[in-house]
């Protein structure tokens, strides 16, 4: 694709008719009204109940497969994807989850390849499902629903794409450049802020933001500079057209790391101490999440440090924008570090 915005019609086209025949020839190609808009086949990843609940299914292993078009019923429910193809490699690790499925997608039944897309695409995807109450999740996803190879199939659903996300019962936009603690601040007074569940009963939470105003705002404050999505063409037909749309917004982990008795103090703003692996003895109370305080718990003690109702408010943000707080005492200064569980969608 040729950067042309210095060279007048002429130049490009050579004739007034050449040029007339070429936008004819755009018009074709992009405008398109199918004969029953509300009927019209499409593949959804699926998940493949008879390999997942098998006597020899493997126990991280997650068996999926791509329903075919003569499957297609118009009133399957569907959740529509909104992301880039290049994810980041890191980012699994920014969000502090510690492994992934291996995703499998079945093209017969003793054949198997690899998705298209990211295991963490798909693994932030079913737990938005989860917890949007959907158990068995019927997806779709450009890289797998459409032969890429097909030219034919690929114009087959670009000139569909705006009633796909339509007709979908939700759409998620897959955010992938972790959000700033500036930036988070001034996000949570534009969305409502909703717990998504990890599969396998894992004890830490994940933070999915859904956008219920503001979403010109949203782009500035997402850093557009350093988020790929936000600077795809598609992104804004597929949240116009789309009835209920979510973002999934990843922040950074965090967790308690208790390294010495606590002391009585005041708290103040310190660089947060980032542990590989949060310890085993410290449960984050749900006072922590709904006060603004935390309680964490131990063997030998019960650790309480809530904030005045006055101050949770002004507390609760020194938290989020630092990463953690101290507490100073006449004989040092205690650290408490958090790494905590803000980062998966």
């Amino acid at each position: 694709m040729e950067y042309d915005v210095s060279k007048t019609f002429e130049t490009i086209h050579g004739s007034l008719d050449d040029f007339v025949s070429q936008m004819n020839k755009i018009e074709e190609a992009l405008v398109y009204t199918p004969e029953d808009p509300s009927d019209f086949p499409i593949r959804l990843v699926a998940l493949y109940e008879e390999k997942n609940e098998a006597e020899d299914a493997e126990r991280d292993v997650v068996n999926l497969r791509v329903t075919s078009m003569d499957e297609h019923d118009t009133s399957t429910t569907y959740i529509a994807v909104s992301y880039t193809w290049k994810q980041p490699a890191a980012l699994a690790s920014e969000m502090g989850i510690p492994s992934l499925p291996e995703y499998r997608i079945w093209t017969s039944e003793k054949e198997w390849r690899p998705p298209h897309c990211t295991a963490l695409m798909l693994y932030r995807t079913f737990c938005f499902a989860r917890t949007y109450g959907v158990e068995k999740p019927m997806l779709w996803i450009d890289q797998e629903c459409i032969k890429q190879s097909s030219q034919t199939d690929v114009e087959y659903h670009l000139q569909r794409m705006h009633l796909i996300y339509g007709r979908s019962m939700a759409t998620v936009g897959i955010l992938t450049h972790v959000t700033s603690h500036p930036n988070r601040r001034v996000l949570e007074r534009l969305v409502k802020p909703r717990d998504v569940g990890w599969p396998g009963g894992h004890t830490w939470e994940i933070i999915e933001l859904e956008m219920i105003e503001a979403a010109d705002w949203f782009v500035d404050i997402a850093d557009p500079d350093n988020n790929p999505y936000l600077k795809r063409t598609w992104v804004l037909q597929e949240r116009l057209v789309s009835r209920n749309f979510h973002y999934l917004v990843p922040l950074r982990w965090s967790h308690w790391n208790l390294d010495q008795e606590p002391a009585s103090g005041t708290y103040s703003a310190v660089t947060p101490h980032i542990a590989s692996e949060p310890p085993s003895n410290i449960v984050l109370g749900p006072e922590f999440w709904d006060s603004g305080g935390f309680n964490t718990q131990t063997e030998t003690m019960d650790y309480a440090l809530p904030f005045p109702p006055s101050e949770q408010a002004a507390q609760w943000h020194v938290l989020w924008n630092s990463g953690g707080f101290n507490t100073r005492t006449e004989t040092g200064e205690l650290d408490l570090g958090m790494t905590f569980i803000t980062s998966n969608v």
